[in-house]
């Protein structure tokens, strides 16, 4: 599920509310009351989507591959970007020049200014560097998680070790495709800090441990004699044994959100540039998990109204128990519909929501292609985000270019700011950064520091994503 924080919510379906035009009658709804205390998400109405909607949007699809999109495509996508960021630093400057009686103006160094792996630029790249995690960074990430403990990053030394044991041999390939999970780990410039992590897993879902959701729709119910209408929000539990892609375990320290540099955007951004550039390990569709709004003591009120009534399991008992085994899952939760209005008003609230610390994660996902899936999280209620793998722009953007030179950026040349990835033969197996590069014939020139950073010689082939 993603925890996101970084500067990175609805209860019941309100389509029908068009049809009180055709019936002259108004719809009521069990427990709107505590329902308006939280805005909707969007909601198709429940015939929309049987499973997900395999209508042209970002969600849903089979395997389309790379298309037709080749190096034409990739430069001129790449040089409307350098086009567009020298247009807006030629603009900071232009208007004052051809003004009539008036002196041009000495340019003032901005204190605000940070250097990058390049020139320096009021909206900063960083020092920062993505690395994959190692055994080294167990301590690390036990601090981090510290901070924001979650499901896929949990408060657990033991755990945690497990974990960055899985990614060193995804990343090294030592595992089936379909088991392989990723954790990349952000650092800087104090040694053995991290300022926080992020993580990719293949393939979630399979025979032996299916992905679990409910399916959120509707049902209509109306009495002639009491001339009234409900509309019930239904859940309907669902499994996927085929399994998608997903994206999670994004969280950053505090001390680190709000960063001029946008740390918690790169944090996230890289995994797509990774999947990008090792497309075929990833399933056609990916999934976000968001977490929603929960109680001060970790609980949630959905839980407690629902699932703990058929397992008589805690929230966090079965959140554990769910990590090794679902078999309890599909032996004792209902398989027929669940009507919401037989929940508490509180938990019927939940349904959907997005938490205040994933708010900035629902904005980015939204914006690079991501949309609600009328699906949640069957423990607590967040909200599941689909998108098709190859329709999400940050997969689209990424391109694989070769590095034909390291050396400063020439001054005729203008920089480009992105995120440029490397796959290494030894580990950690893969860094990135964010950092100016120059374009040229559709090779990139690389600034010793940026090249120093992420292992880079000459000849080198690397990802590219421009900064968005």
């Amino acid at each position: 599920m993603e925890r996101g924080s970084a500067g990175v919510a609805g209860a019941v379906c309100r389509h029908h509310g068009s049809r009180g035009d055709r019936t002259a009658r108004t719809a009521e709804r069990p427990g709107d009351s505590a329902a308006a205390r939280h805005p909707p998400l969007d909601r198709p109405c429940v015939a929309a989507h049987s499973r997900l909607d395999r209508s042209p949007q970002p969600s849903g699809g089979r395997e389309r591959g790379s298309g037709g999109r080749g190096p034409a495509h990739a430069h001129r996508g790449l040089h409307g970007a350098l086009a567009r960021q020298a247009a807006r630093a030629d603009g900071a400057r232009g208007p004052a020049a051809g003004r009539p009686g008036r002196a041009r103006r000495v340019a003032r160094p901005n204190p605000l200014a940070l250097v990058a792996f390049g020139r320096p630029v009021t909206q900063p790249g960083s020092r920062f560097t993505i690395r994959a995690a190692t055994g080294a960074d167990v301590d690390a990430l036990y601090d981090v998680a510290g901070h924001l403990a979650t499901v896929n990053l949990p408060h657990d030394r033991e755990r945690i070790a497990a974990i960055v044991s899985q990614s060193e041999r995804s990343f090294a390939g030592r595992l089936d495709a379909h088991r392989r999970e990723f954790m990349f780990v952000l650092e800087g410039d104090a040694p053995g800090v991290l300022a926080g992590c992020s993580m990719v897993f293949a393939q979630h879902g399979s025979r032996k441990a299916p992905h679990v959701f409910f399916d959120v729709g509707t049902e209509e119910r109306y009495s002639e004699t009491l001339d009234r209408l409900f509309v019930h929000t239904v859940l309907r539990i669902g499994y996927d044994y085929q399994g998608v892609t997903e994206i999670g375990g994004l969280v950053l320290r505090p001390h680190f959100r709000g960063h001029p540099a946008r740390l918690g955007k790169l944090l996230s951004f890289v995994r797509f540039v990774y999947i990008a550039l090792h497309r075929a390990d990833f399933k056609s569709e990916i999934v976000s998990e968001l977490m929603p709004p929960l109680e001060p003591d970790g609980t949630s009120l959905l839980w407690e109204s629902l699932g703990r009534r058929f397992t008589g399991l805690s929230y966090q008992q079965a959140d554990q128990l769910s990590r090794e085994n679902k078999e309890f899952i599909r032996t004792l939760f209902p398989h027929g519909p669940i009507y919401a209005t037989l929940l508490s008003p509180e938990a019927q609230a939940l349904i959907g929501q997005v938490g205040p610390a994933t708010q900035g994660v629902e904005h980015m996902l939204r914006a690079v292609g991501f949309r609600y899936a009328n699906r949640i999280d069957p423990f607590d209620g967040g909200p599941h985000f689909h998108a098709r793998t190859d329709d999400v722009t940050l997969v689209r953007a990424t391109r694989k270019l070769r590095v034909e030179d390291v050396a400063p950026v020439p001054a005729r040349v203008a920089a480009l700011d992105g995120i440029v990835a490397h796959r290494l033969d030894e580990p950690p197996y893969f860094r990135a950064a964010r950092g100016q590069v120059g374009l040229v014939a559709g090779h990139l020139i690389v600034p010793p520091a940026l090249a120093k950073a992420l292992d880079l010689q000459p000849g080198a082939d690397v990802g590219f994503l421009p900064w968005q």
